[in-house]
């Protein structure tokens, strides 16, 4: 994925659902240095969505996911990401209003500008 999108400069490209990381498994140090190379070319974006179908469908928290969501900001900056609610998909480990409760406890600390560009 890194050589491809670096051969299009001229083309944006948007990571679906952070990568998906296998939450799940405890898989974070490999993804994470795949977010940060890829998060070095301007024309790659980043939806953040689908965290908790990746995490434990029943016992996933909001504590456990952050470090993902933040890692992404980390990489691509508030301009280069965007929500996702990962509906209907997401109706196996949650409901909308949990999505939407753990992505407002990772936007809360983004100026109003910023909540505008990721919602």
């Amino acid at each position: 994925v890194l050589e491809f999108v670096k051969k299009f400069p001229d083309i944006t490209f948007v990571v679906d659902h952070m990568a998906k990381p296998y939450i799940k498994d405890g898989y974070f140090e490999s993804w994470a240095l795949l977010m940060k190379e890829l998060g070095k070319c301007e024309n790659v974006h980043c939806k953040v969505s689908g965290t908790i179908t990746e995490a434990d469908y029943h016992s996933w928290e909001t504590e456990k996911l952050l470090p993902y969501l933040f890692l992404t900001l980390e990489a691509f900056g508030s301009k280069r990401i965007l929500f996702g609610s990962d509906w209907p998909v997401c109706l196996v480990a949650g409901d909308y209003g949990e999505v939407l409760g753990l992505v407002n406890e990772f936007s809360k600390q983004f100026s109003e500008h910023e909540q505008q560009d990721f919602y």
